[in-house]
């Protein structure tokens, strides 16, 4: 669902990829956040791509290509980035549908 100035619903709640939520909106700040330990691994595999990469083999296209993977993934398997009004939201959404 896409957020517009009347809706109160502003998170989207699926991914566009999927069904599990591997990315949610931050508590703290703006963005998203790992929510999942697929999301979570996903974060340390990029990271220690890229200090591989980058640091080993001195090659940065590659370390940049990883950062992008990253960036794909986050947007594809995440739901609207937002703040903390957003992560209230999910996370009331999240406990409604999971008691229903």
């Amino acid at each position: 669902m896409c957020a517009t100035w009347g809706d109160t619903d502003l998170v989207r709640m699926t991914p566009l990829i999927g069904r599990k939520v591997w990315f949610g909106p931050r508590r703290y700040g703006w963005g998203l956040n790992p929510i999942s330990p697929e999301g979570w691994a996903v974060v340390v595999v990029a990271i220690v791509g890229i200090i591989v990469v980058a640091v080993v083999t001195h090659v940065r296209w590659a370390a940049i290509f990883v950062a992008v993977a990253l960036i794909a993934v986050t947007f594809l398997k995440g739901t609207s980035p937002g703040g903390p009004s957003e992560w209230a939201e999910f996370h009331e959404a999240r406990d409604r549908e999971r008691s229903s």
